[in-house]
């Protein structure tokens, strides 16, 4: 008999959705019906990539991030008392809407990326989690930062029996240092790590015909200022170029061509892989889905943070001139000399490790869940 597997998605850019897709395909291969909970530009990648083989897809806000976010950049005090505040009636909300939901479904297992308040009390509920903690630059506010987390997430995430995190176990291969290996807030025998994911599959032989890549992802309105920044310098690089917008609410996936030239609003995911194979240097912000992604790719990689973005800039610190990753502040950003500079940079030896398979992710299930 079937069960029914329900993936409740983060909606703040693409990263939780495009970690979520090989999980959900891995629940669809062994048989199991799967219904999505996401938002916004996350749900549409999600219905874009997984089409009719989800059962049912619930278009559900969550926590908005928004107000945290302006032209000028992130603001952390906006996020403490703006953003949490109403972040607790949308938990509120979101409780609601999935109790509804199960009431007429009666899910039998229950993943929940960074939705903290989709769980299910007789019924397995794991938990991914990007981040757990970010240092920030002044003692006092990671102070605060420590306090709040250590109280939000035992009274918030107690209901799940698994944390799931896409990083390395071992802190000296990790890819998120502090931000998934500080664990004094959670419970060690709940926390497990898959290793790094991506919904990209690295090929063995691919041409290096395109100079660069650029690809634009993250919360409005640094989405858009961050393609202002590009198009006004794109047209001074060599070679051939490939940018992608991350419109994925337009009409039509080709924006412009000029010359050596090509801009996308969105690219199919079989598309995406192909473009990231081929281009010899990427351009992208420095969010975890995107590090695991270039990462695995064996890819040399120019990061531009979201402004003020605390685990993104956190992140670009932690890799800048590491393991052909360079990293430059958004502001500062010259196109033509910093991708000159990635360049140059060499990729370390080896091929990096994932575990393709999930065998991690399918063992941690059936502790839980025998049947699955």
């Amino acid at each position: 008999m079937k069960k029914t597997a329900l993936f409740a998605v983060h909606s703040t850019g693409l990263g939780h959705a495009a970690r979520s897709i090989p999980y959900i395909k891995t629940c669809l291969k062994r048989g199991h019906r799967v219904h999505v909970i996401s938002h916004g530009r996350a749900l549409i990648l999600l219905r874009n990539t997984l089409g009719d083989r989800v059962s049912h897809y619930f278009d559900i806000p969550d926590y908005r991030l928004d107000w945290a976010y302006s032209r000028h950049g992130y603001s952390i005090w906006r996020f403490l008392f703006l953003t949490l505040s109403v972040s607790i009636w949308e938990l509120f909300k979101e409780r609601r809407a999935f109790l509804a939901l199960d009431k007429k479904y009666n899910y039998d297992l229950v993943f929940s990326d960074t939705r903290y308040n989709i769980y299910k009390k007789n019924a397995p509920s794991l938990l991914f989690l990007f981040m757990i903690y970010v240092p920030l630059s002044w003692r006092f506010l990671n102070f605060l930062n420590q306090l709040f987390g250590a109280a939000y997430y035992k009274i918030i995430l107690r209901h799940h029996q698994k944390y799931l995190f896409n990083d390395y176990a071992a802190v000296q291969k990790s890819l998120t240092g502090d931000i998934l290996h500080n664990l004094f807030i959670l419970e060690r025998r709940k926390c497990v790590y898959l290793g790094p994911i991506s919904r990209f599959v690295p090929a063995q032989k691919s041409r290096q015909d395109i100079a660069q890549m650029i690809l634009l992802s993250g919360p409005e309105p640094q989405r858009t200022v961050f393609e202002e920044i590009i198009l006004r310098q794109v047209d001074n690089l060599p070679g051939r170029t490939v940018v992608v917008l991350g419109r994925l609410d337009a009409k039509k996936a080709l924006a412009f061509t000029r010359k050596n030239l090509r801009v996308f609003n969105y690219l199919r995911p079989a598309q995406m892989a192909g473009y990231l194979r081929r281009a010899e240097v990427v351009v992208c912000r420095s969010g975890q889905g995107s590090l695991m992604d270039t990462y695995l790719l064996r890819k040399k990689v120019l990061l531009v943070p979201t402004k003020g973005q605390p685990e993104q800039e956190y992140l670009a610190r932690l890799h800048h001139n590491k393991n052909g990753f360079y990293s430059v502040p958004q502001d500062k950003l010259d196109l033509r000399r910093d991708i000159e500079i990635v360049r140059s940079l060499s990729l370390p030896a080896g091929v990096p490790q994932s575990d393709t398979k999930h065998t991690v992710f399918i063992k941690e299930v059936q502790n839980l869940a025998p049947w699955f």
